[in-house]
């Protein structure tokens, strides 16, 4: 080895000590917005999609397929909702139109069975009538309206809004028929019953994210936010119909 290959070899040395003895021995705890979670939330339910289908059709996987008709969506919600609750009992009365789905459990699936009923003329009424959209009284300090737009044709209505440490608080809400909400959550987080100022519903904590899940039996809302179940429970119990 000469001279030339002898200063190369050290520099070289002396560069990789001293990049190993100057690296940060500590890293800054990222924290990934609310919006950034939700879409990778989906972005991972449709990777999950592409092996499921190759998997066993009996497979409870199956719940997490995107479901386009408006039944089979609503049927979907109703399954995962029970599941996730642990029992029928537990996820008992969510919403009024729910009533039509029975479950068959088997070893190593659930059977989902669906009896047709008579349409009331009331239930037609709610169901062609115009949009009752609702709105929060009540904001928490700090947060702001970032974005706001409503539906009629389609019955749907959503309100996001953020403070300045970037975190969002997003109100949800859709006719009957018109459900899109997808994944209430995706690792089987216990539901919590709650009732409040005439709705019912549930509490579920996803991550970091605290959702309330509430149906009057004409429109399904949905609030989540980085809040503690009190919190979301008093933003709803200010829940005002747009006159």
């Amino acid at each position: 080895m000469d001279n030339m290959d002898l200063l190369l070899k050290e520099a070289f040395e002396e560069m990789v000590t001293e990049e190993y003895e100057n690296r940060p021995l500590e890293f800054p705890e990222h924290r990934f917005s609310l919006r950034f979670r939700i879409k990778m939330r989906r972005l991972m339910n449709q990777i999950k999609v592409k092996k499921e289908e190759r998997e066993d059709d009996s497979s409870l996987l199956e719940l997490y397929r995107p479901i386009h008709s408006r039944k089979r969506l609503l049927l979907m919600i109703a399954l995962l909702l029970l599941l996730l609750g642990g029992t029928v009992v537990a996820a008992k009365t969510l919403i009024s139109w729910l009533y039509q789905v029975t479950l068959e459990q088997r070893e190593d699936h659930v059977k989902v069975n669906r009896y047709e009923t008579a349409i009331s003329e009331n239930e037609t009424a709610v169901t062609e009538g115009s949009f009752q959209k609702y709105k929060l009284t009540k904001i928490p300090e700090g947060y702001e309206l970032m974005e706001s737009r409503t539906d009629e044709i389609f019955k749907e209505s959503v309100e996001i809004y953020k403070n300045s440490e970037g975190y969002l608080l997003l109100l949800r809400q859709n006719g009957r028929g018109e459900i899109t909400m997808g994944n209430v959550t995706s690792d089987k987080t216990e539901l919590k019953e709650v009732n409040v100022k005439g709705f019912e519903g549930y509490y579920v904590e996803d991550c970091e994210t605290a959702n309330l899940i509430l149906s009057d039996g004409e429109y399904l809302i949905e609030i989540f936010a980085n809040l503690s179940k009190e919190e979301l429970v008093d933003l709803a119990e200010g829940l005002e119909s747009v006159q």
